[in-house]
């Protein structure tokens, strides 16, 4: 039997970026994301999460 770990109606995509489209010539995801296969973008990387992503792939390989 499956169990789902989320409410039903909790949304994966934050609401400052649903239903927006990727486009090729701006510069819309500097440090990551997704996007389906028509092009909507599903989630983003900010700069704070990227930074913290480097640190800690730094903290581990004793490049800090």
């Amino acid at each position: 039997m499956l169990t789902c770990i989320y409410p039903k109606e909790e949304s994966f995509i934050p609401e400052e970026i649903q239903e927006q489209y990727y486009d090729l010539n701006d510069n819309q995801m500097p440090y990551g994301g997704a996007t389906d296969i028509h092009g909507k973008i599903l989630w983003k990387v900010s700069k704070e999460e990227h930074d913290q992503m480097m640190a800690r792939i730094k903290k581990a390989f004793g490049k800090e």
